[in-house]
C-alpha cells in the first residue's frame, strides 16, 4: 500500500493533480506500474471504499501543510 501511496504523491508533486480520489489516478504512471486498477483497488487496499478512506486522509495532510 505504502508503495502505491508514495506513487501517487510523485504523480502530485510532479503535475500538482487536483483530485487524487478518482480512479482513473490508478490509470497513470508510476501508479500503473505496480497493477491494474482493480488489482490495486482490491488486492492493496481491500476495497474502493477504504481506498477512497485512505486518499481522503492523504488529502487532508497534504491541504493541512
Amino acid at each position: 500500500m505504502q508503495e502505491v501511496i508514495n506513487a501517487l504523491l510523485d504523480k502530485y508533486a510532479e503535475t500538482d493533480i487536483i483530485n487524487l480520489e478518482t480512479i482513473d489516478i490508478l490509470k497513470l504512471e508510476p501508479v500503473n506500474k505496480i497493477g491494474s486498477p482493480m488489482y490495486i483497488l482490491n488486492r492493496i487496499f481491500n476495497g474502493r471504499k477504504n481506498f477512497e478512506n485512505i486518499i481522503k486522509e492523504l488529502e487532508n495532510e497534504i491541504y493541512a501543510a
